[in-house]
């Protein structure tokens, strides 16, 4: 199970990684040609003043209403949303208590045993 873990870590931090590699290179107009050099330093530089700035808090609450709790969603079907949100926060608990069990989960439960095999003697 960890080496699928870990498999699976492995390919979402390669496909990040592609995914910031094509922002910093990649031009969105034709006319360009080739990448800026200054452009990596240009997000590290905006990434950083949005957090020393006083726009922080303003972050942090649009990442949990519109990425976590899906504000837009719940304002265009409330049913919808509901069934969103089972998905994903379900999702979220068992990644947590199965997938990332040895250190999360015995972190804030210490005699937590995964769900076992019930058919197995």
């Amino acid at each position: 199970m960890k080496v699928l873990l870990s498999l699976s870590l492995l390919v979402f931090l390669a496909g990040v990684s592609h995914r910031i590699y094509g922002w910093l290179t990649h031009t969105v107009l034709t006319t360009d040609k080739g990448s800026s050099p200054g452009r990596p330093a240009s997000a590290l530089k905006g990434a950083v003043g949005t957090i020393f700035s006083g726009e922080l808090a303003s972050v942090v609450k649009t990442f949990f209403t519109d990425v976590l709790f899906q504000k837009r969603l719940f304002t265009k079907s409330a049913l919808r949303w509901v069934a969103h949100s089972l998905i994903f926060f379900g999702f979220i608990a068992l990644l947590l208590m199965h997938g990332l069990g040895t250190g999360v989960s015995e972190f804030f439960f210490s005699d937590y045993q995964s769900t076992m095999q019930p058919y197995m003697t």
